[in-house]
């Protein structure tokens, strides 16, 4: 048998793995009759479903670089344009001092730490030896600071939505998580990832609502 590819430091002991990410890939040539044997090992020590968090996939060498140079480049652009537009909200708040365009700035930064760490990091791309902890912890930023911000950017921009409950109120948990997902160990984080998802999906019922009661 021999190691064509290792990312971190995966152990039989998963509490010892090390987890890591990076684009390189893991090449191999069949033998005479067009069979190849591959044996992959892994193990995590964080992720609460354990396994592999993506799909493994098989190309050929040239439709991989096709594939790896297209989707750069259209996360590039994307992420880019973000990036651009999240700069100009937030000079916009600091020459008129209008909180709408600070919230939404923020907004679209939390998006993007989604689209620039989860299924093609981006991120990694620019630092390839950016921490995958430090990775994952971004990643969860969307989960808890969007529905926070768009809570906020709502209520500069209708203030009669919150009469009743109010917008700070709504949005206090995103501070919360924020604070939780940059203290506690990355493995009990990446377990109140589903205590996010629900704080995410109804903070988006209730703004829903209260946008069509307005």
């Amino acid at each position: 048998n021999t190691l064509i590819f290792q990312s971190g430091t995966p152990c039989e002991e998963w509490e010892n793995s090390k987890s890591q990410q990076y684009f390189d890939t893991a090449s191999f040539i069949p033998d005479a009759s067009g069979n190849v044997l591959i044996t992959i090992f892994v193990s995590n020590n964080f992720y609460r479903k354990g396994g592999l968090r993506g799909k493994l996939k098989l190309y050929e060498k040239n439709a991989y670089q096709n594939y790896h140079s297209s989707t750069l480049s259209k996360h590039a652009i994307f992420t880019g344009i973000l990036l651009m537009i999240s700069a100009y909200c937030l000079i916009n708040y600091f020459m008129k001092k209008d909180k709408s365009t600070l919230y939404l700035s923020l907004l679209i930064l939390s998006v993007f730490s989604r689209l620039a760490t989860s299924d093609f990091p981006i991120l990694k791309v620019v630092f390839p030896n950016f921490p995958f902890s430090i990775m994952i912890r971004i990643e969860y930023i969307s989960l808890f600071f969007i529905p926070g911000f768009i809570t906020l950017y709502m209520d500069t921009l209708n203030r009669f939505m919150y009469r009743k409950i109010p917008a700070l109120l709504i949005a206090a948990p995103s501070f919360i998580f924020f604070i939780l997902d940059w203290t506690m160990p990355v493995y009990l984080v990446n377990r109140a990832v589903p205590i996010m998802q629900v704080y995410m999906y109804t903070v988006i019922v209730i703004d829903a609502i209260l946008f069509i009661i307005s």
